[in-house]
């Protein structure tokens, strides 16, 4: 005779039934490995940077400019101008070697990963492409701002994106190829 609230028996030897364990119905994602999550992490502060150190300083300035009345005419550059009193402090466009350098640090730690690597929030190296060309666009946009006066420094590290740029492009096109090449093969069943 069993006794049902406790799931033990009368009978002599006979040992109570195990418990059940509720399981989870959510599972486990599988643990990225540090190379992949230096990835993920290198990645989005060097987009970050690029807003932080480029895109920000230039609205900032834009800003200031608009509100004091001091932004140039078309004829002498607009926003990205020079006049008297504007800009109001000269941004630090120094600043942007440092996603310039995670950027191409990015082709390096990312190259011996697979085609279809681990993401964070990203799809392929093709999605790193565009980033680094958003930061090669913002970088030509800082050298030439305010009469060029950071021009040699700036131009250097749109020369690093534009590396990345071209190495996350490649072999993103690469893989998206490859991808579509795999899609269009027949599946023998």
């Amino acid at each position: 005779m069993t006794d049902r609230a406790t799931k033990t028996s009368t009978a002599a030897g006979r040992r109570p039934a195990p418990s059940r364990r509720p399981q989870s119905r959510r599972t486990r994602p599988a643990q990225k490995s540090p190379r992949v999550r230096l990835a993920g992490r290198v990645f989005l502060w060097s987009g970050l940077c690029i807003v932080a150190f480029g895109m920000l300083p230039l609205a900032i300035v834009a800003v200031i400019g608009i509100v004091q009345g001091t932004v140039p005419t078309e004829a002498d550059g607009g926003i990205i101008g020079s006049a008297p009193g504007y800009p109001l402090f000269q941004p630090p466009f120094w600043l942007l070697w440092l996603p310039a350098l995670g950027m191409l640090s990015l082709t390096v730690i990312t190259w011996p990963f697979p085609s279809r690597f681990p993401a964070y929030f990203w799809g392929a190296r093709f999605d790193m492409s565009v980033i680094a060309m958003v930061g090669l666009l913002t970088t030509l946009v800082a050298a030439v701002a305010y009469d060029a006066t950071q021009a040699s420094i700036v131009f250097a590290a749109a020369g690093a994106f534009f590396v990345a740029m071209v190495v996350f492009g490649i072999r993103g096109s690469i893989e998206y190829v490859r991808d579509i090449r795999e899609l269009r093969r027949p599946v023998r069943r």
